[in-house]
């Protein structure tokens, strides 16, 4: 219980004592305090999620491009060659950062993300100071 207290001198000399129970004004200014730092925290949060999605759609238009190419060159090369082995690994490679950059896009829009991608989600909270997980 938190009570304020108030004194008031009278004319009379006399004093008048006037106490007021403020537990509910209390809880109410910690519950708008509560409700504003998860306001915050949410609009950190959009924030983070609209950055996230601008830079994953540029590297994905740049992934586009190296798998494009990689996919090309894999024509021109015959089996066995050892240059098909490296533009394979590139491949790959580009495929796995496209892959990744998905699950930030679908961070970026809300949507769900498979279960397989805990590994990436793992590390997008570790960096990520503001997502709790």
């Amino acid at each position: 219980m938190e009570i304020s207290l108030t004194l008031e001198k009278l004319p009379s000399n006399h004093t008048i004592a006037i106490l007021m129970d403020i537990t509910e004004r209390k809880k109410a200014e910690e519950e708008r305090i509560r409700l504003q730092d998860q306001l915050n925290q949410a609009r950190k949060l959009e924030s983070i999620g609209r950055l996230a999605g601008g830079i994953a759609h540029d590297f994905n238009n740049m992934l586009g491009i190296i798998l494009g190419h990689a996919e090309l060159a894999l024509k021109k090369t015959g089996p066995g060659q050892p240059l098909q082995v490296e533009l394979e690994k590139i491949r790959k490679a580009a495929q796995h950062s496209a892959d990744l950059t998905s699950q930030l896009l679908a961070f970026a829009r809300k949507q769900v993300i498979s279960p397989g991608s805990s590994i990436s989600i793992r590390w997008w909270r570790g960096w990520c100071p503001c997502c709790d997980g």
